[in-house]
């Protein structure tokens, strides 16, 4: 989570971040013809100092949370035509929910400026710029990698003052997704952008922008299955007259 804006931090000094951190770790090619495979974690919290003096007291409740099992999710690209995946700070986007449920934790977040619960127990709040605007090229016929670490963000969490080194309002937890059934959605688009540029690895300068596709919805039980394949199909962005 991105915390905005100036702090005025009386009698304290504010820590300013110095950016947004790429979470996208490249494996193999993705531009052109050729298949690419990315590698990222999804949900895991990157920014902070361990809090080692939470345990045993009424703050160590809001420590962060390890997930009971983590999947890869593979983006697999049958259409035909390439697209191009939407990203916060380089991490692909996509939408993981537990099925039969409308509200709870996000299980696919922007980690690259992130101070959870757990951090603000001995962190001043930090300010982070934005990240210049990016997107996953996902070549036809190629795959792109990610791993659900099986935790997701559960926001507006009321933390006791006594907790924080600098009190908030409220604050984010990193939580582990619960056993149960989960939906896999993504959407891309058609290009990223006038003038946009990508480099050999697939990591385009630009918004996706253009026509939607739309991958194949996948439901999983989770903890179960170590892979799941997201795949956008021959009709992701839609088939003419159909």
């Amino acid at each position: 989570m991105t915390f905005l804006g100036s702090l005025l931090l009386a009698g304290a000094t504010a820590f300013l971040g110095a950016g947004c951190g790429n979470t996208v770790v490249v494996t193999g090619s993705g531009g052109g013809a050729t298949t690419g495979k990315t590698s990222a974690t999804v949900g895991a919290s990157t920014t902070g100092t361990a809090n080692t003096t939470s345990t045993g007291n009424q703050c160590a409740a809001y420590d962060d949370q390890k997930g009971q099992s983590a999947v890869v999710v593979r983006f697999v690209n049958q259409s035909g035509l390439p697209i191009y995946l939407p990203t916060s700070c380089d991490q692909i986007m996509f939408q993981i929910q537990e099925v039969g449920t409308s509200m709870g934790p996000s299980y696919v977040f922007d980690h690259s400026c992130l101070q959870t619960c757990h951090d603000l127990q001995t962190q001043a709040p930090i300010a982070c710029g934005a990240c210049a605007p990016t997107s996953i090229l996902l070549a036809a016929g190629a795959t792109r990698d990610v791993t659900w670490d099986g935790t997701g963000l559960q926001s507006g969490v009321s933390m006791p003052s006594s907790c924080y080194l600098m009190p908030e309002p409220t604050c984010s937890e990193v939580v582990a997704a619960a056993a149960g059934t989960y939906a896999f959605n993504a959407v891309g688009y058609s290009s990223c952008g006038t003038n946009c540029a990508c480099d050999a690895s697939g990591l385009c300068h630009g918004n996706a922008t253009g026509q939607q596709a739309t991958a194949n919805q996948v439901q999983t039980t989770f903890p179960g299955q170590a892979l799941v394949q997201v795949v956008f199909g021959p009709c992701a962005f839609p088939c003419p007259n159909g």
